[in-house]
């Protein structure tokens, strides 16, 4: 539909709007859109996903693993094992939990760039009709003079389902001929619906894009970030001194603070107070700083001692299979030992 075409004018007053005898004053808009509609919706939807798939391939569930393991649980429910382990793993991903907010922060400005380019590759798909579009239609349907003039629907001008047609062809002459002829385009019943909610769509992702990056920007700041948690851990107001000290030392730390963060806002606040306990007090000194875990060193020694015994259970089970295949081997046939 490369030359489906409208011819605009102001003083058009009767007929479909755009399909009439053309001069030079009326305004002629090409719909070279109409074919690639639903290529340019898929390409799209392409496009959004590219910030979720920047955050997994970075996180590689790490975090989500461990928010799984403490959601329905009390950390005081694991074994002793499972829970030295599973601290470990906490405060591992807290001395690099700089790497996973960069990761995350990225992933949110991608989004609100990745939006932004949507909008503006919208408008220029429609060639420049997409930035006003549900506005207009609005202020349309709102207008008191809308029973009266369809000639002013912003969806009839950007999508209309008859437009004029110009086909070539040769003559019996040999000379070429150009036709002026009627052409459907019934997909734009549809196609103008689906760009009038992307256009509400868009403008509602954009406010909560904006207000979730400029409620991030507050995060920058330590007072903000410690309130955020103590939301989660309300005795640290008023219960241990020693350990709300640590924490809110914690807190300054960006990295230490957004792994805090993940986990609390994914579980009980009760499970989080508990868990933040025994992770303050076994991984970080009075200054917030971290240090080397005992409990995860008696671990990793009892481990040590139960290993050779199973690995020598194991060679002893290796030796006697190999005994019992060296005899097999070196035994006479049956036939030999009738005879």
């Amino acid at each position: 539909m490369e030359g489906a075409f409208s011819a605009y004018s102001l003083g058009q007053k009767e007929g479909y709007v755009g399909v009439k005898a053309h001069s030079e004053n009326d305004q002629i808009v090409y719909h070279h859109y109409y074919q690639w509609v639903y290529f340019m919706l898929v390409f799209q939807t392409l496009l959004f996903y590219i910030p979720k798939y920047y955050w997994r391939k970075n996180e590689d569930s790490r975090l989500s693993i461990m928010i799984t393991d403490m959601r329905d649980n009390h950390i005081d429910s694991f074994s002793a094992i499972d829970k030295t382990y599973y601290l470990q793993d906490i405060a591992d991903s807290m001395y690099i939990g700089d790497d996973f907010c960069f990761y995350f922060v990225f992933s949110e400005v991608l989004c609100f760039t990745n939006l932004i380019f949507q909008i503006w590759l919208n408008d220029l798909f429609l060639d420049g009709n997409f930035f006003g579009l549900g506005y207009d239609w609005y202020k349309y349907k709102s207008s008191e003079s809308t029973h009266s003039s369809k000639f002013r629907d912003p969806l009839m001008k950007i999508f209309p389902r008859q437009v004029k047609c110009t086909f070539e062809k040769y003559g019996f002459s040999g000379t070429l001929e150009k036709i002026d002829s009627l052409c459907l385009l019934p997909q734009n019943a549809v196609n103008e619906k689906i760009f009038l909610i992307l256009w509400v769509w868009y403008v509602f992702l954009l406010i909560i894009a904006t207000f979730v990056l400029i409620t991030r920007a507050t995060y920058v700041l330590p007072y903000f970030r410690h309130k955020l948690l103590i939301r989660n851990a309300p005795c640290y107001l008023n219960k241990d001194v020693t350990r709300a000290v640590r924490f809110r030392k914690i807190c300054g730390r960006f990295g230490h603070w957004f792994i805090l963060y993940m986990i609390a806002r994914s579980i009980k606040a009760s499970h989080f107070t508990a868990l933040l306990e025994e992770l303050i007090d076994e991984h970080f000194d009075d200054n917030g700083l971290p240090k080397k875990s005992s409990m995860f060193r008696i671990a990793l020694a009892t481990q040590e001692k139960v290993k050779p015994l199973k690995d020598s259970v194991k060679e002893k089970g290796n030796q006697q299979q190999s005994t019992n295949i060296d005899n097999e081997w070196n035994s006479p046939p049956k036939d030999e030992k009738n005879k």
